[in-house]
């Protein structure tokens, strides 16, 4: 009965999804850490799937997408997604691995990574990776030197500019997202209006407002809002354990 109980485990490990896949693939991660050393950096990558042009030139009705306004395409993207997951995850998936390749790769000297793909309900995808590069600054946060040298050489790279931060979206607008980039001027009109539509956190119960356990307190999860700065500091949060690189 053992003999068949362990065949049963190691067939169920070729299946996504299941325990123990992700536990074959923990171990594969482990295997990373031990032979390449700590990662250099850990990055989420989401998309803006209700928006990305390049996306729904590929799915139904593309004309009608183009000529709603945008309240009606919003909807209509929307349902467009959760209709055809299959077809948004390959072009994140795309699209993901050419930013990956020409961008992270030749900026950072990228030597391996390792990423994880996860769904929401309405099919939009997002990506979890750890990054080995070369040259990346050690990570040994109890020594005051290796911290000078991660905000040295990070603080160049992390960082937050919006050219219009106090923005108001015009009636009617549509997304800066919905045109063809390659025959759009590159305007700082333009980056702010993709900025302020698609990289502003805005809080909310459903998503990131949690009340604190000691002191009973609505705060969010990823602490915003945060202070504007021009010096790039190391900071702790006894919350998450974690270390926020932030400009002070």
């Amino acid at each position: 009965a053992q003999q068949l109980l362990n065949s049963i485990n190691r067939q169920t490990a070729q299946l996504r999804g299941t325990r123990p896949y992700w536990y074959r693939k923990r171990r594969e991660l482990e295997s990373y850490a031990y032979n390449l050393d700590s990662p250099g950096a850990f990055i989420t990558f989401t998309p803006a799937d209700l928006h990305w042009r390049s996306l729904y030139q590929h799915l139904p009705q593309f004309q009608d997408w183009q000529e709603l306004p945008e309240q009606q395409r919003m909807g209509m993207s929307s349902k467009l997604l959760r209709d055809n997951p299959h077809i948004a995850a390959w072009h994140f998936y795309r699209r993901f691995g050419l930013f990956r390749d020409i961008v992270l790769k030749q900026k950072f000297n990228v030597t391996d990574y390792w990423n994880r793909y996860e769904w929401q309900g309405r099919g939009s995808s997002h990506c979890h990776g750890l990054f080995w590069m070369d040259g990346a600054p050690s990570v040994d946060l109890e020594n005051e030197h290796t911290r000078k040298e991660f905000v040295r050489i990070w603080g160049s790279h992390v960082t937050a500019l919006n050219p219009e931060p106090a923005r108001v979206q015009q009636q009617g607008e549509g997304s800066p997202l919905a045109v063809n980039p390659l025959r759009h001027p590159l305007t700082f009109q333009w980056l702010s209006q993709i900025l302020n539509r698609c990289q502003r956190h805005h809080c909310s119960e459903t998503y990131c407002l949690r009340k604190k356990k000691d002191l009973g307190e609505i705060s969010c999860r990823f602490f915003f809002p945060r202070a504007w700065g021009d010096k790039s500091c190391l900071t702790s949060h006894t919350i998450t354990r974690f270390s926020l690189l932030l400009r002070v």
